[in-house]
């Protein structure tokens, strides 16, 4: 290989990092992708937090309904024992 094609090659690997580097930290001052990840990751723990508080109220609430059932079921056949 002569020493143009090398530098050629060095000088095209080093635009493509720039790009890369560029997306990574953002264009023009925005985000960039790092960031938003990071974010991403953020938002879906607090969505993973307030999911699985749902789900545990939601549970207690269906026991809770479940087990006045089961106590009004019982209350009503001890009082047809007791007729």
């Amino acid at each position: 290989m002569s020493d143009t094609t090398l530098e050629e090659k060095v000088d095209e690997l080093m635009t493509e990092v720039t790009k890369i580097r560029t997306a990574l930290q953002g264009y023009n001052g925005g985000v960039g992708l790092l960031k938003t990840f990071e974010q991403h990751c953020q938002q879906d723990k607090e969505f993973r937090q307030d999911y699985y508080s749902f789900k545990r109220k939601c549970i207690a609430i269906f026991f809770l309904i479940l087990g006045s059932g089961g106590v009004s079921l019982g209350i009503i056949k001890l009082m047809e024992m007791l007729n």
